[in-house]
């Protein structure tokens, strides 16, 4: 997941929408890592859990996908995309591409 803050650019995670999505995700069976550059870590199921401090330090190609939740300015959007098999997109960051691999959710 890409984002767990509330709203762009801030280091907020009140309310997300990403929080939600990943309940749905985990209950589902999914394990949900996250990568947020203004949040390193969030109170989880009781727990903390931490983000990846950066994206080179993921391994996307041990994930079945990445959903884009939190469109923040300073994330490097052509790496997630060029090391991904599956992007479900609901901030329209790739609105301009032409890729069987991306999912656009809420754009026409």
């Amino acid at each position: 997941m890409i984002g767990v803050a509330y709203k762009k650019d801030i280091d907020d995670v009140r309310e997300s929408p990403s929080l939600d999505i990943m309940a749905l995700l985990e209950e589902q069976g999914s394990d949900v890592s996250y990568y947020d550059p203004y949040i390193n870590e969030i109170k989880w199921n009781g727990e903390v859990k931490k983000g990846y401090l950066s994206l080179s330090e993921i391994d996307f190609s041990v994930y079945n996908a990445t959903v884009i939740v939190t469109d923040h300015t300073n994330i490097n959007y052509q790496i997630i995309r060029d090391s991904n098999k599956l992007i479900i997109d609901t901030r329209n960051v790739y609105k301009n591409e032409k890729n069987d691999n991306i999912i656009r959710l809420g754009s026409k």
